[in-house]
């Protein structure tokens, strides 16, 4: 009989309480009960430069993917996405490109990261539009979804700016 074993596994920004400009994005390895990190347990090298936050991870058709952007604290600007892939949770992960940011370094999503989800057909991309809403409420901030598009080798297009988008299910 075999036993198979899977490994949950916390994506995280941590800071040095002496400088801001040190937010770094590692993978840890958690306890089997998600309660914290598993004592023992590996840890990923440093995905990115400082100064990152808004990290995500999903897992899709065999690479592990990891997207953030830089740190500008509910900013209305927005930040990039950098995209990196790993054949395993703990890396080690490869760069992968920038899909928010034109080639002039201006915003294409004016948002800041937050999640990706599967929905049976589309993988989409979720950010906050930070300083968005008319009223100036946090609470009534608006959010962009779109559809990621995927080459061949598992690459991730740039996000092309929609007014309108249709989501598959």
């Amino acid at each position: 009989r075999t036993h198979a074993r899977t490994h949950a596994t916390h994506i995280h920004t941590s800071t040095r309480s002496d400088h801001e400009d040190t937010h770094i994005n590692n993978v840890q390895q958690l306890t089997p009960d998600l309660l914290g990190p598993l004592p023992g347990g590996g840890v990923s090298d440093v995905i990115g430069s400082p100064n990152n936050e808004g990290i995500l991870m999903f897992k899709r058709a065999g690479l592990y993917y990891v997207m953030f952007g830089a740190c500008c604290c509910f900013c209305g600007e927005g930040t990039g996405v950098e995209v990196y892939t790993a054949p395993k949770p703990l890396g080690p992960y490869s760069y992968r490109g920038q899909i928010a940011r034109s080639p002039t370094g201006a915003s294409i999503w004016r948002a800041q990261t937050g999640s990706v989800w599967f929905t049976g057909a589309d993988w989409v991309l979720y950010g906050d539009r930070w300083q968005s809403a008319p009223d100036h409420i946090k609470a009534h901030d608006f959010s962009y979804w779109t559809p990621l598009v995927f080459t061949g080798d598992g690459a991730v297009q740039p996000i092309v700016w929609q007014d309108n988008v249709t989501i598959h299910y």
